[in-house]
């Protein structure tokens, strides 16, 4: 059993208060890369620049890891560099430079679509960034929901995913080039008001821990919330979505 690492390979300059490295081997896809290796085989997916060291790449091969998805680009590898207290959970960021990790688009060799565990470390879809980020930075009336839980439970009813009674009800299915969602979700914070849609869904039943994924449907797509008396503020803006439609 596999396990698919797509995100951020870095360079990390780290400071504290009896040392400092300027070219540490950083990223989420690196750490979760390497730790998932000494219990399954990982394939890694990720981009670094021509000043990659050549000893980092020799590490990732050390613990087997299948490179045949990382991407070496002309320019600057992805560098962060932060700062650290004796207190180690006390940080301050100091410079942030993505370089090539900025246009960076994931291109998946054909056996690495067959992964059945895929992790996304630090990375979100490129065609997302560019439809969203500019509407939430741009307009500050702009709200997120976050569609989870359902009338037959929330995230901890969820948890023993081999209780099919306990299962994400919420389906989403590939027909043709579109996803169709079909569920109820209920007691979604900022439902009504909310441009951007989150939603969990089974797109895989039986997979247990797999199972589950979060589509970006567009709103007038997936349908208008619908009020529901519930206990507590009355006003709260906590209304339940449902639809059956299809939407990419």
């Amino acid at each position: 059993m596999s396990v698919l690492v797509v995100g951020s390979t870095a360079l990390d300059l780290i400071k504290t208060p009896v040392s400092e490295n300027p070219r540490l081997l950083g990223g989420s896809a690196s750490h979760a890369a390497v730790a998932a290796s000494f219990f399954s085989p990982v394939k890694m997916v990720g981009v670094v620049g021509d000043d990659f060291p050549t000893k980092y790449v020799t590490l990732y091969k050390k613990h087997k890891i299948d490179l045949e998805g990382l991407q070496r680009a002309q320019g600057q590898t992805f560098h962060w560099s932060g700062e650290y207290e004796l207190n180690v959970n006390k940080r301050r960021t100091l410079e942030t430079v993505l370089g090539v990790f900025e246009s960076f688009t994931p291109h998946l060799p054909k056996q690495h679509k067959e992964s059945p565990y895929v992790l996304l470390a630090n990375i979100a879809p490129r065609h997302l960034q560019e439809k969203w980020f500019p509407r939430i930075v741009e307009d500050s009336s702009f709200l997120m929901a976050h569609c989870l839980t359902e009338p037959r439970g929330a995230s901890d009813r969820w948890l023993p995913y081999n209780v099919p009674e306990a299962m994400m009800h919420t389906r989403a299915e590939l027909k043709g080039d579109k996803w169709v969602i079909n569920g109820r979700k209920q007691f979604i914070t900022n439902g009504y008001d909310a441009k951007l849609l989150i939603v969990y869904a089974t797109t895989r039943p039986g997979a247990g821990r797999g199972g589950p994924s979060a589509p970006v449907p567009q709103r007038e797509r997936f349908g208008s919330p619908h009020g529901l008396a519930t206990p507590g503020r009355r006003a709260r803006n906590t209304p339940p979505t449902d639809r059956q439609r299809a939407g990419r």
